[in-house]
């Protein structure tokens, strides 16, 4: 997802405010924020506009509070942690269910489809219901808030697993395995893996018979600033109201959706992982 972080100018210029120096410094952590590795100092200059010396200050500014991270031998620059940190707050400060349900309400009017969001439990051993919103089919699938399920059958469970490390996965099948909930369900460790390797490179998971015969699902994930997930929202729908041929098309407009979400949020996706990382 490449949506500009809240707050900072989509071009990546320094915008014109009252206190120039805000503009400036919005300007180089916004390019910061954009890419996926170190860069040099002449890399921030182009990218925000502004002359080498007044960037140098700034990142060294920045760079003075824990705001911007720099490698000093091959003077390299990305955000520092201290963002990470006030990120966390504003997380925590903010009602992420009052982000999520216009998006929920508008993707629900959309497909007819209910629309559901789910987190995972602090035990670890699942995922919990957290808010729905009913669809406009005569006939639904019915969910309620507070429901708990496993999280190797359903899509909601695949989209707040995929972009975890295998070994944290393989950890938490250890500790609490993969029940077959259907014939469909998967319970071998690395088809599991192989699955949540599908689910990043769609953006979105999917789930056809495999936690009840009676219904499918599709979810994504909402990421946080620190590139975790704290949230999956999806649809699900009867076999015949979300079948094979639907699921990719539902699948993009809850994206999409979670992907508004996460740029409310102030989120993020992590950057390109190497091969052993998964998610989860």
């Amino acid at each position: 997802m490449d949506a500009p972080s809240p707050g900072f100018a989509d071009t990546g210029r320094a915008t014109k405010l009252p206190v120039p120096a805000v503009g400036q410094v919005a300007a180089v952590l916004g390019y910061l924020a954009r890419q996926p590795q170190p860069v040099r100092l002449r890399d921030v200059a182009v990218g925000t506009g502004l002359a080498m010396g007044s960037c140098l200050k700034l990142l060294r500014s920045l760079a003075a509070v824990g705001y911007v991270s720099v490698d000093p031998e091959r003077k390299r620059y990305r955000l520092g942690p201290a963002l990470v940190e006030l990120s966390l707050v504003a997380l925590r400060t903010q009602d992420v269910l009052a982000v999520a349900r216009p998006e929920m309400r508008a993707l629900a009017a959309a497909t007819g489809l209910v629309c559901v969001a789910a987190q995972e439990l602090p035990e670890g051993n699942g995922a919990v219901v957290v808010a729905k919103v009913e669809g406009a089919h005569p006939v639904n699938v019915t969910s309620a808030v507070g429901v708990h399920f496993p999280f190797g059958a359903t899509a909601f469970g695949k989209a707040l697993l995929a972009w975890r490390a295998p070994a944290d996965v393989l950890a938490g099948i250890a500790r609490w395995g993969l029940p077959a909930s259907t014939a469909a369900s998967i319970t071998q460790p690395e088809r599991y893996l192989a699955e949540l390797a599908r689910v990043r490179a769609a953006g979105f998971a999917t789930s056809e018979r495999e936690y009840s015969a009676h219904f499918h699902g599709v979810a994504a994930p909402v990421f946080g600033p620190d590139g975790t997930v704290v949230l999956a929202i999806g649809v699900l729908g009867l076999p015949e109201q979300l079948d094979a041929a639907r699921l990719p098309e539902a699948g993009r407009a809850v994206r999409a959706a979670a992907d508004r979400i996460t740029a409310a949020l102030g989120g993020r996706e992590p950057a390109a992982q190497p091969a052993e990382a998964v998610g989860h």
